[in-house]
Order: C-alpha cells, then sequence, then structure tokens
C-alpha cells in the first residue's frame, strides 16, 4: 500500500503568494506582534543584515526587517499564523506577498535568497 506523503507536491505559490496593496492593507489591520519563537528561529537563518522594529502603524507591534544590497522586506505576523512581507525589488518598484504560515515564509524568505 503506498502512502501518501502530506506537502509532498506543493509548490512555491501554496506557501506564499503575490497579493495586491489593497488586500495587504487588509492583513496589516489583522497585525500582531512577531512572536519570539519565530523571530529566534529566523536570526538563526537570516544572512544578510536585520533588525527588530516597533511597527509604524503600531507602537506596540514588532516586525522584522531585513536588508540585502540596497533592498529590502518588512516581515509583519497576522492573526492566525499568517505573515505579510513588503519587499523591494529594486530601489523604487516593491511587491506584497502573504506567507501562510511560518513555513510559507521560510520557504519565500529561502526563495529570494535572505536565509540559508
Amino acid at each position: 500500500m503506498r502512502r501518501i506523503k502530506k506537502f509532498e507536491n506543493f509548490r512555491s505559490e501554496d506557501y506564499y503568494q503575490e497579493i495586491t496593496e489593497n488586500e495587504y492593507d487588509s492583513l496589516a489591520n489583522q497585525m500582531v506582534s512577531f512572536e519570539e519563537k519565530y523571530l529566534n528561529i529566523l536570526k538563526d537563518l537570516i544572512i544578510v543584515e536585520y533588525s527588530v522594529l516597533e511597527d509604524s502603524l503600531n507602537k506596540n507591534i514588532k516586525r522584522l526587517r531585513i536588508d540585502s544590497n540596497g533592498l529590502w522586506a518588512t516581515i509583519r505576523q497576522c492573526e492566525d499564523e499568517w505573515f505579510i512581507v513588503f519587499y523591494s525589488i529594486s530601489k523604487d518598484q516593491f511587491q506584497q506577498y502573504k506567507c501562510d504560515q511560518f513555513e510559507g515564509l521560510i520557504r519565500f524568505l529561502k526563495d529570494k535568497d535572505l536565509i540559508r
């Protein structure tokens, strides 16, 4: 009997996807402070500069900023373990993504060569 492995055929778009600015803004209303357990894991994996900052929208919420070669990504955690990313693809062009749970965020950061 063949067993089916969970997540065997998942693609990157199953873990994260690009979203519109309106959807990003909507999810930003559901922000929670970045959980320390996730920050600690990411700190060990990040291969470029990073900082943990107070969110500009809510000073009681932590967000993560990753900087690489003049480009950057700002990551916010939302309710139900969603993560949203504001990602610069050039000095004046940006994309927004939503990542499904921490595994989706890890996949996104690996695909963008921001973590090992």
